[in-house]
């Protein structure tokens, strides 16, 4: 197992959903507070209403074989730091043909910083087949919709801070940087793993963009 990493004052928020085939997806996003440091019930309150968002926001564009699964907040700073739970099971309505389980509405976090590599992003599993424009692309509507919606799910945090929390800032939280080639097997060779922090560094997100190309991850599914 990896090291524990610690992002100072930072929350990790995960939002999960489980298909009728039993695949469970798994979005996350954080979110630094600027204050004192939350209890337990605190982020019980911060899952129950990121909860709520996702069965207000998301529900709506997600297929009926789909459903909200619950949230889990954690506290970052420490690995001895709280963490709360809540769970879910709010269907999907859209009944339109179903799409794979691989199948994601991708969205983008973006920040200031330009670097080679991936950047920040959701995997959601929404949309069915109505939503297509054509096999690869959303329609226009669906994108607004879902860009909009998973805004609302983030603002969650903020909305329901604790009392003590002080600013909280949505942001991108970078737990690695570069690679170290290790060692391994006969005749030797060399795998590229990377490099932990000594601590998580953090980018605000500035906007939240939607691709109308529809996206795929199947590494999110877990049976």
């Amino acid at each position: 197992m990896a090291a524990f990493i610690p992002a100072n004052k930072c929350l990790r928020v995960q939002c999960l959903f489980l298909d009728a085939d039993g695949h469970v997806a798994q979005c996350r996003f954080y979110s630094t507070y600027s204050g004192s440091a939350p209890i337990p019930a605190d982020l019980v309150a911060i899952a129950g209403d990121v909860e709520t968002f996702m069965e207000s926001e998301l529900v709506p564009l997600m297929h009926s074989t789909w459903q909200t699964d619950g949230a889990i907040v954690t506290d970052l700073t420490s690995d001895t730091s709280p963490e709360g739970e809540v769970g879910g099971s709010t269907p999907g309505t859209l009944t339109g043909g179903r799409i794979p389980a691989s199948t994601a509405m991708v969205v983008s976090q973006t920040t200031g910083r330009r670097y080679r590599g991936g950047h920040s992003r959701v995997y959601l599993p929404l949309g069915d087949t109505t939503k297509l424009l054509s096999d690869n692309t959303w329609e226009g509507a669906f994108v607004s919709a879902a860009e909009s919606a998973w805004s609302s799910v983030v603002s969650a945090v903020s909305d329901s801070a604790w009392g003590g929390a002080g600013t909280i800032t949505s942001v991108m939280a970078s737990f690695y940087s570069g690679f170290t080639n290790v060692p391994y097997g006969t005749p030797v060779k060399y795998r590229r793993t990377p490099t932990g922090r000594a601590t998580a560094v953090f980018f605000p997100v500035l906007t939240y963009v939607a691709k109308a190309t529809v996206g795929t991850q199947r590494r999110r599914l877990r049976a």
